[in-house]
């Protein structure tokens, strides 16, 4: 299985909630917890947040 990612700054997702008219209330950026890591390679996955949460509702 090949998966293919674009980077896509937060903006870009902040100006499309936007445009259609949402408001973001929350915004949260887990991150990978301790537990979670099974070797030393895979702290790598903690430097960057892997799920963006947020809340919006229509303004």
């Amino acid at each position: 299985m090949t998966f293919h990612s674009r980077h896509r700054p937060l903006e870009a997702y902040f100006s499309a909630l936007e445009e259609a008219g949402f408001l973001v209330e929350a915004l949260r950026e887990p991150g990978v917890p301790d537990h979670a890591i099974a070797s030393e390679a895979g702290r790598r996955w903690q430097r960057l947040p892997l799920f963006l949460h947020l809340r919006a509702r229509r303004a």
